[in-house]
């Protein structure tokens, strides 16, 4: 007896038959590994197809198979997982590629590492001008403290100096610096920003937030050629460290036109949300968002540094519940306000230079730091 063919079999045959239109190849195809596509609907898959710096396939390995060609390259994972991009959630791009191009102070171990490594500078900087570096932080360090104008006045007792702290939010000034900026005791911060002060009430160097314009003026505004510069060392930086995308926080809208054109010459190789400095943010708020031909450049958001609480809100807050172990959302709410959660940064720097200050007077109760995770509490 003749057994026919079911119906669907018959149909691939008759296709099969037909001359089909190949999709085109793919330029690389990866699988041998764990996929997370991020979507909910389908949150694995076997394989992904890329073309033309584009994903073009997610699915199994038979589809990807499909597309493979004579010149596409195949990645095996070999087990490794492979992730949707990550997207850097808070950088400032024009300051991370400063500080490569200038004074690198990342990963400096304690403040008297990062002293060496300005004192190395020097030997080569230009012979006048300020001297800026950047990317120091203090978080670990044997001193405990935040750098001061005493420690950069045994380097470089004559030049301005201006060392931007890694977050972007504060620097701190040597002698000749503050000088030079006309800062002394009796100078008041703007709004939205402090003047750290010793107990004889002189600046200690250390400018936060919005008094740091009041040193802006010794550091030359950067050519177009050196923002171009600094955005490229930037570009090498991110993505070297495998983020796709980036939040590009407090930009100046001047350079929003450039980071386009890069992106418009195939000069930006990953995604960029920008976050405009208000200040300059007048155009942005005229037009409205700007989201780049290719949606590789964003700009829709504006920031502004608010006026926030000084280390004894905190202490105050503290001293109510002694005993009590507050993490940095318990304060930032209960202190700040909720409209304020972003600001763990700053509460960091606030704390700081309150356990600075509590240490050196035997009076004072300590503030004492808990793990897991990190938690406040005075000792009682």
């Amino acid at each position: 007896m003749l057994k026919l063919a079911p119906p669907a079999a018959l149909l691939a045959l008759a296709l099969g038959a037909l001359p089909v239109q190949a999709e085109p190849a793919a330029d690389a195809l990866f699988w041998g590994g764990p996929i997370h596509t991020g979507a909910q609907a389908s949150p694995t898959a076997q394989a992904v197809a890329v073309k033309d710096g584009r994903i073009v396939f997610v699915g199994d390995r038979a589809g990807a198979e499909a597309l493979r060609g004579a010149e596409t390259q195949v990645v095996d994972l070999g087990g490794a997982a492979l992730f949707p991009g990550f997207v850097d959630g808070h950088a400032h791009l024009r300051g991370i590629g400063e500080r490569e191009l200038t004074l690198n102070l990342e990963g400096s171990v304690s403040a008297a590492q990062a002293m060496e490594r300005l004192a190395e500078h020097l030997k080569t900087a230009p012979a006048e001008g300020t001297v800026v570096g950047r990317g120091w932080i203090e978080t670990g360090w044997p001193e405990g403290r935040f750098l001061n104008r005493q420690d950069l006045d045994a380097v470089a007792p004559d030049r301005p100096v201006l060392l931007i702290r890694a977050d972007g939010h504060a620097l701190v000034a040597n002698s000749a610096a503050l000088a030079a900026a006309g800062i002394d005791a009796t100078t008041t911060a703007p709004e939205g920003g402090e003047i750290l002060k010793d107990e004889d009430g002189a600046p200690t160097g250390m400018l936060i937030d919005n008094a740091m314009g009041l040193a802006a003026k010794l550091n030359t505004r950067p050519s177009e050629a050196q923002k171009l510069a600094a955005y490229r060392a930037a570009f090498a930086v991110e993505t070297r460290y495998g983020w796709t995308g980036v939040h590009n926080m407090s930009v100046d809208f001047a350079d929003v036109p450039l980071l386009e054109a890069m992106a418009a010459q195939g000069q930006a190789p990953m995604r960029v949300y920008n976050a405009v400095d208000l200040e300059s943010a007048g155009p942005l708020l005229k037009s409205g968002p700007r989201p780049g031909s290719d949606g590789r450049i964003v700009t829709r958001a504006g920031e502004r540094v608010k006026l926030r609480p000084k280390e004894y809100d905190v202490l105050a807050y503290l001293a109510r519940n002694a005993g009590k172990v507050l993490g940095h959302v318990d304060l930032l709410k209960t202190v700040w306000g909720a409209g304020h959660l972003h600001d763990v940064q700053y509460l960091r720097v606030v704390i700081g230079q309150l356990r600075h200050k509590l240490e050196k007077d035997p009076a004072q109760p300590a503030l004492l730091v808990t793990e897991p995770g990190i938690g406040y509490r005075l000792a009682t």
